[in-house]
């Protein structure tokens, strides 16, 4: 429903309710825009207009970081080369208008102009990646452990079969 100009929405729970996303983006209508679209979807955004203040941002934990390269500050590369150097895990998505510039393989590319499900969709898959490739380490750890310790129980009975013969 529109009520002065503006959308009323209800906000549900999401499966990606506490996940943590760094909006990098200089133009503040477009940055206020992205953050209120991604607070509807049940994300927690924390935004702000250059890099510098967002290597500022990194004692606090996010899962995403979504930059706008068309900022001109410092090397859009660089900047997402920079912040997975901080923390390896975190996963990256970059809008560009530029669709020729090469980036690496482990980077999302949002082309602009975009529709906000096209937004939206783009971060939930991405999240869910990673949420898989967790899963999956998670998984392997617990093998890992289990398995020690099926040898560690083999290993002990068959010294208790050496000491009872």
């Amino acid at each position: 429903m529109y009520r002065a100009g503006l959308i009323k929405t209800r906000h549900r729970a999401t499966p990606f309710q506490k996940q943590r996303i760094l909006l990098v983006k200089d133009k503040k209508d477009s940055k206020f825009i992205l953050k209120r679209i991604l607070e509807i979807h049940g994300f927690q955004v924390i935004s702000t207009s250059n890099r510098t203040a967002a290597f500022g941002l990194f004692n606090t934990s996010f899962e995403l970081v979504l930059a706008d390269l068309s900022q001109s500050n410092t090397g859009g590369i660089e900047f997402i080369q920079a912040i997975q150097r901080i923390n390896p895990e975190i996963k990256c998505i970059v809008m560009t208008s530029n669709s020729e510039e090469i980036f690496p393989t482990d980077i999302q590319l949002l082309i602009k102009p975009f529709l906000n499900i096209q937004l939206v969709e783009c971060i939930k898959r991405t999240l869910e990646i990673s949420e898989i490739q967790a899963t999956e380490e998670r998984a392997q750890l617990s093998f890992d452990e289990n398995t020690m310790s099926m040898l560690q129980v083999c290993s002990y009975n068959n010294e208790i079969r050496g000491y009872a013969q």
